[in-house]
């Protein structure tokens, strides 16, 4: 299944899962410029995802989440790598236990530990105040956030 992150003129970020019946198995790819050749950026095995993923700026960023042995909270993991730079490896930035899938929402990442929403902004990465948010799953579509 194909992931794509970023599509320009200058650079391509793309990904795929390697099968389908393996979450646990997925990659993200660069390519700069047409003619260019991809080159690896991350390969995972051990770690279910990426649920959510963009690129910002230089760095590319993904939601994957790790269930240690079964255990519940699960916990979602924000990781980074520079798309810039041959030599980077991959970077956790931000840990968050939680239940249900995050959301992207314009420049928020929304989790839902213990039942309340928490927002993070998704270039900064640090938590914001939302004053108001109706999951889309509850409103029948609707998407309303408020800072």
């Amino acid at each position: 299944m194909p992931l794509l992150a970023e599509l320009t003129e200058e650079r391509i970020v793309f990904g795929e899962r390697w099968s389908s019946s393996s979450p646990r198995w997925w990659r993200f790819f660069v390519q700069e410029g047409a003619g260019a050749e991809p080159r690896l950026l991350v390969e995972e095995r051990d770690v279910i995802g990426p649920e959510a993923f963009w690129v910002d700026g230089d760095v590319l960023r993904w939601v994957d989440f790790v269930r240690e042995d079964g255990a519940l909270p699960e916990r979602y993991r924000l990781t980074q790598i520079r798309v810039d730079d041959p030599d980077a490896t991959p970077e956790v930035v931000l840990a968050v236990e939680a239940s249900g899938r995050p959301i992207l929402l314009g420049d928020l990442i929304l989790f839902k530990p213990e039942g309340t929403w928490v927002a993070y902004d998704r270039h900064t990465l640090e938590e914001v105040t939302v004053l108001s948010f109706i999951p889309p799953a509850t409103t029948g579509g609707s998407r309303e956030a408020t800072r």
